[in-house]
């Protein structure tokens, strides 16, 4: 296999992956907008903190930028290392998407009684964690 064919092959596995989540994202959403769970429209960011739009979607496209930026960083590692960014950036759109489509970003997901979430939310969790965890154990 020459190294465009690996690039090609590559790129397209990540983008499966993110297609795939994103899609999983919005198909979970669709699902729960049919009343099947009480939903909050948050019109903030983190924990419901409202900003003006245009911070908001400045600080977007920075987090984005900085996302696909470290991305970058790792596209010659393996595949699981590039992994928690695809997470991130999934979720990341995932959440933009809804904002677009709804004005706010739709949550569902209710474990303690002071926080809701969905699962696009989860996903950018899920991928900051596993960088605090490559990062450790990359150090010891």
């Amino acid at each position: 296999m020459t190294r465009a064919q690996k690039i090609h092959a590559t790129v397209k596995g990540y983008l499966s992956v993110g297609v795939f989540f994103f899609a999983l994202q919005a198909i979970t959403r669709l699902i729960v907008a049919n009343d099947v769970l009480p939903i909050l429209c948050n019109k903030g960011i983190s924990f419901g903190v409202e900003v003006p739009t245009i911070i908001f979607g400045g600080l977007w496209i920075v987090f984005i930028g900085v996302m696909y930026h470290l991305w970058q960083s790792v596209q010659q590692e393996s595949f699981l290392a590039q992994l928690p960014y695809i997470f991130i950036i999934a979720g990341a759109l995932s959440n933009l998407a809804d904002r677009f489509v709804y004005g706010c970003v739709v949550d569902y997901i209710r474990l303690v009684p002071w926080n809701v979430f969905n699962l696009a939310d989860a996903s950018i969790v899920i991928g900051a964690i596993m960088i605090v965890y490559a990062s450790l154990v990359s150090h010891k």
